[in-house]
């Protein structure tokens, strides 16, 4: 897929709409005798798919986040979530096209997809990790400029 600036179709956020979502895995590890206060820091590492279904003009985003703590106690805890995003676009052949048996999608549209799935994860980890050693971690805001900087998966 590669990205192209189109000045005759400007993408607009308000014609994205999150259709679908779910979790296709959740884990949760935390050792008995895990102490929250000694927690030190965390560790995070994002991965994120983008794939499109060009017949039903679907955008599919996957995103992955491991967690670890960092802490004096004997063993870590840790998280996992993998979680599938469907968006639809009104104008969506206007944004992303085949050409030459390639995908070319809007300049715009891996920012946007990406920030919007990613202030929701931001809200299903602090649901998710209430009541656990790692309700204290916040997944950051993030610049939609950094999205070039997360580990990209392989389809």
């Amino acid at each position: 897929m590669s990205q192209e600036k189109s000045n005759s179709h400007k993408f607009d956020p308000h014609k994205l709409h999150l259709i679908e979502f779910f979790i296709t895995n959740e884990s949760i590890i935390q050792p008995e005798t895990f102490s929250k206060e000694s927690i030190t820091e965390y560790d995070s590492k994002i991965g994120v798919a983008v794939a499109f279904n060009i017949a039903d003009k679907l955008i599919r985003l996957e995103y992955d986040i491991e967690l670890n703590t960092n802490s004096e106690n004997e063993k870590e805890a840790k998280a996992m979530f993998s979680a599938i995003f469907i968006y639809e676009y009104e104008d969506f052949s206007r944004i992303v096209r085949v050409v030459d048996k390639q995908i070319k999608a809007s300049a715009h549209l891996g920012s946007i997809i990406f920030s919007v799935s990613h202030s929701t994860m931001r809200g299903i980890l602090l649901m998710k990790l209430s009541n656990t050693v790692l309700s204290d971690f916040i997944l950051p805001i993030t610049d939609p400029a950094m999205e070039k900087y997360m580990v990209k998966k392989e389809n």
